[in-house]
């Protein structure tokens, strides 16, 4: 966990290929608080195309991986 804050930090970066990079990277290793998930929802808005793209990958995988932990919950 100790990436997260510099993952977080790096979304609100002026280059889009590192807002765009770090948003994977969150949805890779986290499934996310509400409050992550909540910044990258509102990433959904970011100017550049590919960032938000980026963006919904890593909201579907934050999904995946909380379902995944619910199944094995049960």
């Amino acid at each position: 966990q100790s990436a997260i804050p510099a993952l977080r930090k790096a979304l609100k970066d002026k280059d889009r290929r590192v807002r765009a990079s770090a948003a994977l990277a969150l949805g890779s290793v986290s499934a996310g608080t509400p409050e992550l998930q909540e910044e990258l929802r509102r990433m959904l808005k970011d100017k550049d195309e590919d960032v938000r793209f980026a963006v919904s990958l890593a909201l579907q995988r934050q999904k995946k991986s909380l379902e995944k932990a619910g199944e094995s919950g049960k």
